[in-house]
């Protein structure tokens, strides 16, 4: 069990939660499921969900979550929606990638690494930039963002 405002992995159990997945047993023999999802709780007991563990990008030993920087794009007014991933990176294990959709004025990649400059850490800033009109979306609405890592890891 971690402290408040720990990150780590996210448990569940309950009566609600399936035993078997694919013919594999997920639930532990006490009864707890790994979702795969990272989070944290606070102070107060609220629990705070950042992400599937394996979006999160390995920059040089740093865990980035994609949302935490989707979040501050999104604030960005040229900015419609958008797509953080991590790329592979010989020298830093892993490089932060943004695809973005503009919005009505589209911002420059320039423009963008400047505002997340200014509200996260220059390590969460991404490198790479693409502009696209769409992002890719499943019919439940999830993000396909493994679809797009590998079509820009082909590039």
């Amino acid at each position: 069990m971690l402290g408040p405002n720990q990150s780590g992995e996210i448990y569940v159990r309950g009566e609600q939660v399936s035993g078997e997945y694919t013919s594999k047993k997920v639930i532990q023999d006490d009864g707890w499921f790994a979702t795969n999802d990272g989070g944290f709780l606070d102070e107060e007991g609220f629990l705070f969900v950042e992400g599937r563990l394996d979006d999160v990008i390995v920059r040089g030993g740093e865990n980035m979550s994609p949302g935490e920087i989707e979040d501050v794009l999104r604030e960005h007014p040229g900015v419609a929606d958008v797509a953080v991933l991590g790329l592979p990176d010989n020298e830093w294990g892993e490089k932060v990638a943004a695809v973005v959709v503009a919005g009505e004025t589209a911002p420059s990649a320039d423009e963008l690494a400047a505002w997340v400059k200014a509200r996260l850490r220059s390590s969460k800033t991404p490198e790479v930039w693409a502009f696209r009109d769409a992002l890719p979306y499943n019919d439940t609405g999830k993000l396909l963002r493994r679809q797009l890592k590998a079509e820009m890891t082909k590039s």
